[in-house]
């Protein structure tokens, strides 16, 4: 076996399970935060909701071809959304939230209901393909339904792209995990390619390099004029807030300090502005703020 055979279908695949899980354990930490303050403060959950959706089809396809890599590339990510989901859906359930708050948790829950159910009708019908001697077939159709599961929550930053450009503000990008998900795009794409032949696996990677290269292009060229977003506060490179501190979103919020503040050591400064529609108080902690609509 040739060093370039060893390093495509063993080293990059290898190396591609262990970004895979880095990546989706980047937020815990923000997530563990969360749940010591009982609050999600700025911590937007949805996109651990499509994940699961994204990674129950990769496992259920790695089980499929037997293949270890991919399977565990996608189980570790799936469970690892879960908890953050379900740890999500458990902080907004507190007595006083508000119709925002209610809304993300109904999402979230459909969302996670509607992948099981779904992925489980298609396991159950790819088993009877199978069951007929058309393995291949059913390999397809839940490969192919895996790509589309991928390009839904790749839509997640593409969402966010032209208000990044519009706002001139590169803020709720972070380049290291940009650099590391396109390394692990590229991974995925060499395996794909070069070690099984599969373009259910490379084409989907393909994409994703694609974007991660554009959403580089803007981190480069775009200032961040507001403090950057920390690691725990990413996934795969974008934002999880759902606000950034500063936002020019709201030009005329006044900021002023909090003398009640109960977190020594923790800056907290609250404030407010009026407009002719609506009056928003906004609270800030660290490095981000999450606005309340009375």
């Amino acid at each position: 076996m040739s060093v370039a055979t060893i390093l495509i279908s063993t080293v990059c695949p290898l190396l591609g399970v262990i970004l895979s899980n880095a990546m989706a354990l980047a937020p815990v930490q923000a997530l563990m935060e969360a749940r010591k303050k009982k609050e999600l403060g700025d911590l937007n959950p949805v996109p651990f909701s499509l994940i699961i959706n994204s990674q129950l089809g990769w496992t259920l396809y790695g089980l499929l071809l037997r293949d270890y890599y991919i399977f565990f590339s996608s189980a570790v990510p799936m469970v690892v959304s879960l908890v953050m989901s379900l740890t999500a859906i458990h902080l907004l359930e507190r007595p006083q939230h508000s119709p925002h708050e209610e809304r993300t948790r109904l999402l979230i829950e459909g969302v996670i209901v509607f992948a099981v159910s779904f992925w489980l009708v298609l396991a159950f019908f790819a088993m009877i393909v199978i069951d007929s001697s058309q393995n291949k077939v059913g390999i397809l159709i839940v490969g192919l339904f895996s790509d589309v599961s991928s390009l839904i929550f790749y839509a997640f930053p593409l969402s966010l792209m032209w208000n990044i450009i519009k706002e001139n503000d590169s803020s709720p990008l972070y380049g290291p995990a940009i650099f590391a998900n396109l390394s692990n795009c590229i991974l995925w794409f060499s395996y794909g390619v070069w070690a099984i032949d599969d373009a259910k696996v490379w084409v989907v990677n393909f994409l994703g390099a694609v974007l991660c290269i554009l959403e580089l292009v803007v981190w480069f060229n775009i200032p961040a004029t507001h403090n950057r977003l920390s690691r725990s506060h990413s996934l795969y490179g974008v934002g999880l807030s759902e606000h950034y501190q500063g936002s020019r979103k709201y030009p005329n919020l006044v900021m002023v300090d909090n003398p009640n503040s109960s977190r020594s050591g923790h800056p907290d400064v609250t404030g407010a502005y009026e407009d002719s529609r609506k009056l928003t108080f906004a609270k800030t902690d660290l490095l981000s703020y999450r606005e309340i609509v009375f």
